[in-house]
């Protein structure tokens, strides 16, 4: 053959490597799940026995080019994606909980979430090849999670001390916990609103926090909320996770250990004093210093026995009446700092100036799912793609990240 069909092979194997190194069972299940399909769910999509699926992802065979070209164009993930091994020391992610979801979806939600944390700490693996991150120095305080009594004030404290806080006010949340190790990334789960859930992956912690929030004074909660079940929980086994008791307690802990640490007993009791009445226009007052919601902040004022449970009944009921628990949103948020985290997009950025090499080799190296990487690196893609170019995928309707 000529010097055109010399130059034909090896565009052919570049685009169609699965001919020699083939798919890799696990990242079709990986993929799957991040997507929420069930195995008869992607067969009736690509045509094929829902069988055929099983024995795809336990690798007694595998698919075709064709097939692997209609998956990765279905579940918009790049056809390199399919080649790639999952590195041994991110594994696999264990059951985690979650804030606000309904028990109907829970499987699902978890399966997905378990794989976004997977594919996040994968790419999280990749920069710290090159980067140091901050070492991880949140505290243990699973003794004060497993006592028979609960302190939140104590465990609060405890780990306000640890992370050299005093009782002072928070402004940076997650500068904050990512200067301690921990990293914070926006999140989205399909088109499923949810809070946010947290995990270590590869003994790093992560919190991951839903886009779908109009409160920046609930996201910080939240953000509190999932740090309590980092330093806590993190003992509790799979069984324990199932227990409807014990995720009931690991909820109530959490929500009392956020609002805690966000409202330091002596510095917060003190504000209350300097009230002539706890009502909903002076606790507006203080929002900005602590930014807590009015709920936070009427919880934080019950359990610190500064109203009693008819002032905090009706306190309630007037921010009910106001549509401030649900989507409507409280006055003065926007004196409110942000949480975002930007840990990771420095990392980035500090791989694409120091070492151009490595960032150039990402595309190839790291073929994940655009939009998990967009959202961890606080990128659009646009931008991601100007940095690291990659293949463009065509995502079909109704399965991939939706807008």
């Amino acid at each position: 053959m000529g010097a055109s069909g010399d130059n034909i092979r090896p565009l052919q194997q570049e685009l169609f490597p699965w001919r020699e190194k083939g798919v890799i069972p696990e990242r079709i299940t990986q993929v799957r799940e991040l997507r929420g399909l069930t195995k008869s769910a992607l067969a009736d999509h690509l045509g094929v026995s829902p069988g055929a699926i099983t024995q795809w992802e336990n690798g007694s065979k595998r698919p075709d080019m064709s097939h692997t070209v209609r998956m990765a164009r279905l579940l918009a993930v790049p056809a390199a994606y399919f080649q790639s091994p999952i590195p041994p020391e991110v594994g696999r992610i264990p059951l985690i909980t979650f804030r606000s979801t309904a028990a109907a979806r829970l499987r699902r939600l978890n399966l997905q979430a378990s794989r976004l944390a997977e594919l996040a700490g994968e790419a999280m693996a990749w920069v710290c090849r090159a980067i140091a991150l901050p070492e991880c120095r949140i505290p243990n305080l699973e003794a004060l999670g497993s006592s028979a009594v609960f302190d939140a004030g104590a465990a609060a404290m405890t780990c306000r001390r640890e992370l050299g806080l005093g009782d002072r006010p928070i402004h940076q949340l997650a500068e904050l916990m990512e200067s301690k190790g921990v990293l914070v990334v926006p999140a989205k789960i399909g088109g499923t609103g949810f809070d946010a859930f947290s995990c270590v992956v590869n003994a790093r912690p992560f919190i991951f926090l839903g886009t779908h929030r109009n409160s920046r004074s609930r996201t910080r909660f939240d953000t509190a909320h999932e740090l309590a079940h980092l330093v806590l929980h993190q003992h509790l086994s799979t069984d324990d996770l199932l227990d409807r008791a014990t995720l009931r307690r690991m909820e109530q802990q959490a929500d009392a250990f956020a609002g805690a640490f966000l409202m330091p007993c002596e510095a917060f009791r003190q504000d209350l004093q300097d009230l002539r009445e706890v009502t909903l226009p002076a606790l507006l007052r203080l929002k900005p210093k602590w930014g807590t919601s009015l709920s936070a902040m009427v919880r934080r004022a019950y359990d610190l026995d500064r109203i009693d449970t008819g002032r905090y009944t009706v306190l309630n009921a007037e921010i009910s009446s106001k549509g401030w628990k649900g989507k409507r949103p409280e006055p003065c948020e926007e004196e409110v700092p942000l949480t975002v985290g930007r840990l990771a997009a420095k990392c980035l950025r500090l791989v694409h100036s120091r070492l151009p090499a490595q960032a150039a080799a990402m595309s190839a190296e790291l073929p994940l799912p655009t939009e998990i990487l967009c959202d961890l690196f606080a990128m659009p893609a646009d931008q991601l793609h100007g940095m690291l170019p990659e293949p463009r995928i065509i995502p079909m309707p109704g399965i991939g990240p939706q807008p």
